[in-house]
């Protein structure tokens, strides 16, 4: 990873951070404990590694649908970096569905697990490639309040690849 994005993902860490904390005063007289059920939506900011080539930073969307107080069912759309490959730039980004099943660990803290389908695709010039397949990963959320939450997540993509991110995430 260059000096650049290194630094530029430790300035969005720690700016997450100091959101989180300041929401998290701000909220003190607010139950920290999430909705059971119901729509979210967030972001987030990372790296992404590609075996061979060098990390970059990328950032995503997602939408998900919490059943209940362990299970969700979340789409995204990710954004992952461009990439040289034999001197050609490549553009890659991601799609996927997945299922995420999470435990609480305290009224604030939960940790989840995500196995789902994917494609990813690669851009150069005027030629894609996709790549279909099955992807997993792990996380955690931390509930500032009861719509507002980070989350910390690292998900393998494809067998080459992986993405690890920082974010935030609003429900309805």
């Amino acid at each position: 990873m260059n000096a650049i994005s290194s630094l530029t993902l430790k300035s969005l860490a720690v700016g997450t951070l100091a959101i989180a904390a300041m929401a998290g005063a701000q909220a003190q007289t607010s139950s920290a404990a999430p909705a059971l059920t119901g729509v979210y939506v967030g972001g987030s900011i990372g790296s992404t590694a590609i075996t061979d080539l060098s990390s970059r930073v990328g950032y995503g969307g997602y939408a998900g649908i919490k059943l209940n107080e362990n299970f969700a069912i979340e789409a995204g759309a990710q954004s992952l970096g461009k990439f040289s490959v034999s001197g050609t730039d490549v553009k890659a980004t991601a799609y996927n569905v997945s299922v995420l099943a999470g435990v609480p660990v305290d009224p604030k803290i939960s940790v989840y697990g995500r196995l789902g389908y994917g494609t990813l695709t690669a851009t150069a010039g005027g030629t894609t490639a996709d790549t279909n397949s099955a992807l997993y990963g792990v996380g955690a959320r931390y509930n500032i309040n009861q719509n507002l939450a980070v989350r910390a997540e690292y998900t393998r993509l494809a067998s080459d690849t992986g993405t690890f991110g920082v974010g935030l995430q609003y429900g309805f």
